[in-house]
């Protein structure tokens, strides 16, 4: 569904991400590990066109993005929730969810398709059915954090971004979180980025590891999962 190849970013002089190939195959989630600084982020940026990437090709379903914003990519079906759970504060919980209709274009299927969505959103996410007139400011770090995945869900993914989606929770809430993205990637495939490694592995087929922007390691998560050499890659 995703492919990756060659993908080099710079911010300013310095190089983020250098060569990097990686894929995500049909029915996988995926995980992209590394220590801070790594390069993790930025690769998810380039790949979802929220920064530009110095060179390297873009995939999705086979087909090369090219020069397309962050906006048509969304469109295509490539959704990206980025780290900091970003919400729009003076809107509801449901408003929040309803403004990413926009990025369905025409794979959107009108309104039923839309409320049908939405009761998915509510089913994976029970506790924002009963905080769906709350504003976003006054949402905790976790229900934020469920808005954001449901609202990239309510753009009909065909692949699905996620940016350190466990970062400041509550155990409790990371569970909550966690339990709702195995039931997501029984359908979307998912390129995850991760600190918690263990929690990557659970949920994931595949993992990469990036050491300073470059690949380091690849391979199956069963096969990484607390090798010497996965060690290695977050310590040097």
């Amino acid at each position: 569904m995703l492919r990756v190849e060659g993908l080099t970013v710079h911010h300013g002089p310095v190089a983020a991400v250098v060569g990097l190939d990686l894929e995500v195959r049909p029915g996988e989630a995926v995980a992209l590990l590394g220590a801070n600084g790594a390069g993790k982020t930025s690769t998810l940026a380039a790949i979802s066109r929220l920064v530009a990437a110095t060179s390297g090709t873009v995939r999705l379903d086979g087909r090369p993005l090219g020069r397309r914003g962050a906006d048509q990519v969304a469109r295509l079906g490539l959704l990206h929730v980025p780290e900091g759970r970003r919400v729009f504060s003076t809107l509801t919980v449901h408003e929040n969810l309803l403004v990413a209709g926009s990025a369905r274009g025409r794979r959107g299927g009108g309104r039923r398709a839309g409320r049908a969505l939405l009761d998915e959103v509510y089913d994976l996410f029970p506790m924002l059915a009963a905080l769906r007139d709350r504003p976003g400011w006054a949402l905790s770090g976790g229900e934020a954090q469920m808005v954001a995945i449901g609202r990239a869900l309510m753009g009909m993914p065909r692949v699905l971004l996620l940016d350190e989606p466990s970062l400041g929770l509550a155990p409790t809430v990371v569970d909550a979180v966690y339990a709702a993205l195995a039931r997501i990637r029984e359908r979307v495939p998912l390129l995850l980025v991760e600190q918690d490694s263990a929690r990557a592995f659970e949920l994931c087929d595949r993992a990469y590891v990036l050491r300073s922007g470059r690949l380091a390691l690849a391979g199956t998560a069963a096969g990484l999962r607390g090798t010497p050499k996965l060690v290695a890659a977050y310590l040097t």
